[in-house]
C-alpha cells in the first residue's frame, strides 16, 4: 500500500516563520485531510511532544510521516550526535513514526541572512570520510531502535548538488 504524505512548508516555513504566519495549524491539517494526504511531517506550529503530536494529527485522520533532524557530525563527536539523535528517535516513536529526515548542518549557511547560499561549506576528502562514516553509524543506531534515517539534501549545506548526492550515496551504505 502506498501512503501519501506532505510537508507543512506548503502552509508555513520553518526557516522563515513570517511565511505562512497567517495560517493556523488547524488550517494546514484540515487542508491535508481534505486533499487526501495520509500523513504530514513535523513543522514549527505542531506540538513539540511526540504523543501530543500523534493525538493532534489523529484528530484529522493523519499520521506522522517524519521530521527534520539536524546532524552536526563534522563538529561534534559521535556520542554527542547519538544523544541528540536519541531525543529525536524518542519523539518520532512517540509520535507514531518510524522515519527521520536528517540533514548535516555543520557550518550550514541556509539560515544565515547575511551569507549567500552559494557560499555553502564544501568538504575536504577527510571531511567526506568523517561525515559518511558518522552518518552510517547514526543510521545503524537508529535502525537498532526500529527507525530508518533518510537523508534530506538542502541548499546551503554540505550535501546540496547532484554531485554531492552521488558521492554521498557511493560512500554510504544502504
Amino acid at each position: 500500500m502506498i501512503l501519501y504524505g506532505t510537508n507543512p512548508i506548503a502552509w508555513s516555513n520553518d526557516d522563515d516563520w513570517s511565511l505562512g504566519d497567517h495560517l493556523s495549524l488547524e488550517d494546514c491539517l484540515e487542508d491535508c485531510r481534505r486533499i487526501g494526504f495520509d500523513g504530514i511531517e513535523k513543522g514549527h506550529k505542531m506540538p513539540d511532544e511526540g504523543t501530543a503530536l500523534r493525538r493532534k494529527l489523529a484528530e484529522y485522520g493523519l499520521r506522522f510521516t517524519a521530521g527534520w533532524h539536524s546532524t552536526n557530525i563534522l563538529v561534534n563527536d559521535i556520542e554527542t550526535e547519538k544523544a541528540s539523535l536519541q531525543a529525536w528517535i524518542d519523539f518520532t516513536r512517540a509520535a507514531g513514526g518510524d522515519h527521520i529526515n536528517a540533514c548535516e548542518c555543520s557550518n550550514a549557511v541556509h539560515g544565515k541572512d547575511d551569507v549567500a547560499v552559494n557560499d555553502r561549506p564544501v568538504m575536504s576528502d577527510a571531511e567526506w570520510e568523517r561525515f559518511s562514516t558518522g552518518y552510517e553509524e547514526l543510521s545503524r543506531f537508529a535502525a537498532g531502535q526500529g527507525v530508518t534515517m533518510g537523508y534530506h539534501h538542502h541548499m546551503g549545506t554540505i550535501i546540496e548538488s547532484g554531485e554531492d548526492i552521488d558521492r554521498f550515496m557511493a560512500m554510504a551504505g544502504p
